[in-house]
């Protein structure tokens, strides 16, 4: 359980782009061009990684595709070696500045299985901080965590 709520605050990731930093638009309606800017940052792979007090290493790699299909991979390491690896996936959307998830699936050891889409906890939206071209900061509206993901993996 504790893994399936640590999946939901870190899904996320972003796409290239010819700039490096998108301009918010001015007026307090967002166009909807702006959103489909935003949209098009948001595609490709990414990756982050949140060191814990207690040792624990978190570090997930996401990837987004046009179709608002999206797979996240997690990997956490405890203190003392152990390791875990899972995966969830599901849909995103964006329409600036919320960025939004719906998580339709996971997969572990035992293959692929899906989600109880009927629980509300497979939701999330998170308010979009700052996109750039190789990073992407955004909060989310649940837990209050901030994260902030990278274009470049190690």
């Amino acid at each position: 359980m504790k893994y399936l709520v640590l999946s939901l605050f870190l899904t996320i990731s972003l796409g290239c782009s010819t700039s490096n930093k998108l301009e918010k638009p001015e007026s307090s309606i967002v166009s909807k061009e702006f959103s489909n800017e935003v949209r098009t940052k948001l595609l490709g792979k990414w990756c982050g990684t949140k060191k814990h007090d207690d040792g624990l290493l978190q570090q997930w790699n996401v990837e987004r595709h046009e179709d608002g299909s999206y797979r996240v991979d997690f990997s956490t390491t405890a203190s003392d070696g152990s390791q875990e690896n899972w995966s969830e996936f599901g849909m995103w959307g964006v329409r600036y500045p919320i960025y939004f998830t719906a998580v339709q699936g996971f997969s572990g050891e035992n293959g692929p299985y899906r989600a109880n889409t009927k629980d509300p906890d497979l939701y999330d939206a998170y308010t979009i901080i700052e996109i750039e071209e190789e990073h992407f900061t955004y909060k989310s509206f649940t837990s209050g965590n901030t994260f902030t993901l990278h274009r470049k993996c190690n």
